[in-house]
């Protein structure tokens, strides 16, 4: 079945720009007209996982390490899949190991994505290889990094799929998209998408044969977004017109609201509209981890008949951070129960120092064999918090044991899955 190109092209430049974020774009449950604006267009395993690499984010004192998907059942979370992230020395390419979860502590490997940038924070590439479907991404970029062209390759063992998106930088605020594709046997070519920054806002229009499809992202550029294209935390309200008339002007879509407390974002709710009403569809709610700007979980939920439903969640697992706000009020050496305890299947240690030092921190079976070192180096003085992730282990009473130079403690905590 031909997919057309523009609908396709859509779809690909929101994952390049957005990945699976907050500008998803709800499918309005009156209207269900069959849109790929917003939605992954990969067929196949990659379809599901290739927004994985999107989690991926590298910081020098707070790196990305595990990030767990669970999926909703009646009355609990069940762990799905898990991305294991790894850096380059530079921190310029991420590889996400992706696994399925079997049942009974046993994972099942789906493959690797990569995902390279360059010294400015630009992408460059985006491969994967998952189980029997290959994909490909690449970036071209003039002397001026300004993008020149973006190249996508799928390949199956039954279909392939080959586009090159190139930009015409009309005036320093307004791209012109030229957009050619191979659909297996077929060939298009479509040149009516555009890319404008106007009033603060960066929009985006799409001219289809029935109608024209137009989305503004309040307080940013296209460089923002094409610098953010693969963070997943990359959060911006997003306002969707379409079905433009000379007599009606465009027709209100969906959009997304931010909601903050404490200038980070806590909440993204999507919206459609209906009959001159703007109705809940999904939403976002998101967990940081004390002191810092890190989210460490996402919850989904689905709005139906008045009832907001979970649909799942995910886990972030991080490095051992720093919050140096946080540092300045450690005035003794302590270690703090495990929060949350009973946990399934991370928890948070948290552990403050009065003088810096080499801090060793490990967790032991109820037999005393050490199943996990989460810290064993160097360690400046404050309030820190370390992640520990037992998806790998059974049900059990566990203890974590902090050295220091000055100090010494062990607690126990309990693992129940």
């Amino acid at each position: 079945m031909k997919i057309n190109a523009t609908k396709r092209s859509v779809s690909i430049l929101l994952l390049l720009l957005f990945g699976t974020n907050s500008v998803t774009i709800a499918q309005n449950t009156v209207d269900k007209k069959n849109r790929r604006t917003g939605i992954i267009s990969p067929k196949g395993y990659a379809a599901d996982f290739l927004s994985t690499i999107t989690k991926a984010k590298s910081n020098t004192e707070h790196e990305l390490l595990e990030s767990i998907v669970y999926v909703s059942n009646s009355t609990d979370f069940e762990v799905q899949s898990k991305t294991t992230y790894s850096y380059s020395e530079d921190g310029n390419v991420v590889t996400g190991a992706l696994s399925f979860y079997l049942g009974e502590d046993t994972w099942f490997d789906v493959g690797a994505i990569i995902y390279e940038k360059n010294d400015e924070g630009y992408p460059i590439s985006l491969t994967s290889d998952l189980l029997g479907s290959s994909y490909s991404q690449s970036f071209y970029y003039d002397e001026s990094l300004q993008p020149d062209s973006v190249i996508y390759e799928e390949q199956g063992e039954d279909y392939s799929y080959w586009e090159k998106i190139s930009f015409e930088h009309v005036t320093a605020d307004s791209i012109h998209l030229s957009i050619s594709w191979i659909d297996e046997d077929e060939i298009g070519f479509d040149n009516e998408s555009y890319f404008i920054n106007k009033d603060g806002n960066y929009i985006e229009y799409y001219v289809e044969e029935d109608f024209t499809d137009r989305y503004t992202y309040s307080g940013v550029s296209f460089s923002d977004v094409f610098k953010n294209a693969f963070n997943e935390f990359f959060f911006v309200e997003v306002y969707n017109d379409e079905l433009y008339s000379v007599e009606e002007g465009f027709i209100p879509y969906s959009r997304n609201i931010l909601e903050k407390e404490d200038g980070k974002v806590v909440k993204i709710l999507e919206e459609y509209y209906d009959a001159d009403t703007w109705l809940p569809e999904y939403d976002y709610l998101f967990t940081y981890e004390a002191g810092t700007e890190f989210i460490t979980q996402r919850i989904e939920r689905y709005f139906s008949e008045d009832i907001w439903y979970e649909n799942g969640k995910t886990e972030f697992i991080y490095s051992f951070s720093v919050s140096n706000e946080i540092e300045e009020k450690a005035n003794s050496f302590k270690l703090s129960q495990n929060y949350p305890n009973p946990f399934n299947p991370t928890t948070s240690i948290n552990f403050d120092l009065l003088k810096s030092g080499f801090v060793s921190l490990k967790v032991y079976n109820i037999l005393g064999a050490e199943v996990k070192t989460l810290i064993s180096e160097n360690i400046s003085a404050g309030q820190h918090s370390v992640s520990f992730d037992a998806t790998n282990l059974p049900s059990g009473i566990y203890y974590y044991t902090i050295n220091t130079n000055n100090f010494s403690e062990t607690k126990s905590m309990s693992l129940i899955k």
